[in-house]
């Protein structure tokens, strides 16, 4: 009888370990979702979809780390599985490159936020970058410097300016160029050609004086073949 006790006291300490063991095992996070084109609704195959882990602290400082990626498949389907920590954010992202845009990244974030534990259904919408073709053939009017550039402005009205020529030789007083840009889609940009006069201060700082404006608005549609002529 004693025997017979003992094993079956034994035999519950076992039992209740493992259950302790399993009740502490690994959770795991799962992410999956569809990546499209915004405008087409068409699958994106072969779009890199990533998790990276972020830690925030003192003073704004922030690390990222990369957890897992996979390239989404001719569906345009993709689904991840970790383990996670229990310190740090974790955010689903698709990283824009020089091809493709994200759409639906929320303002001043990295990425999509995955809860831990659970599966989280995160879709991203995207969309290739529209090729726009400059035409210019200016004169500066006698000034030092010319710049062409195009100003576009995001949802919360806040300006981006991007330049695709410049130049500050004098005695070049005419240039001519034809560039391609790549934009977004579907936005409205200013496209401008600046002329100034560019003077050396006694302080040695440089300031731009005499500034010329010519300025072409214009919608960037997704379908549209742009052109952008500079006289």
């Amino acid at each position: 009888m004693n025997k017979t006790r003992s094993y079956l006291c034994r035999l519950a300490i076992l039992l209740s370990v493992s259950a302790c063991n399993f009740d502490n095992g690994p959770i795991f996070t799962i992410v999956e979702g569809t990546v499209k084109n915004r405008y087409t609704g068409q699958a994106m195959g072969m779009v890199r979809v990533s998790v990276r882990r972020y830690l925030y602290g003192a003073f704004g400082a922030t690390r990222s780390d990369s957890v897992t990626s996979v390239l989404t498949d001719a569906a345009g389907h993709y689904r991840l599985t970790f383990e996670p920590s229990d310190k740090g954010e974790y955010l689903a992202l698709v990283k824009s490159t020089e091809n493709l845009y994200c759409l639906n990244t929320p303002p001043g974030s990295d990425g999509l936020e995955a809860r831990r534990g659970v599966v989280n259904q995160l879709n991203f919408e995207v969309t290739p970058y529209k090729t726009v073709t400059i035409n210019a053939n200016s004169r500066k009017d006698g000034k030092t410097d010319i710049e062409f550039f195009f100003i576009v402005w995001d949802q919360k009205g806040n300006d981006f300016r991007g330049s695709f020529f410049s130049d500050s030789v004098k005695t070049r007083q005419q240039v001519a160029f034809t560039r391609t840009v790549k934009l977004l889609p579907n936005r409205y940009y200013r496209f401008v050609k600046l002329t100034a006069n560019r003077v050396r201060l006694n302080s040695g700082n440089v300031e731009f004086r005499d500034e010329t404006w010519h300025d072409m608005y214009r919608t960037v549609l997704y379908n549209d073949t742009t052109v952008i002529n500079f006289q």
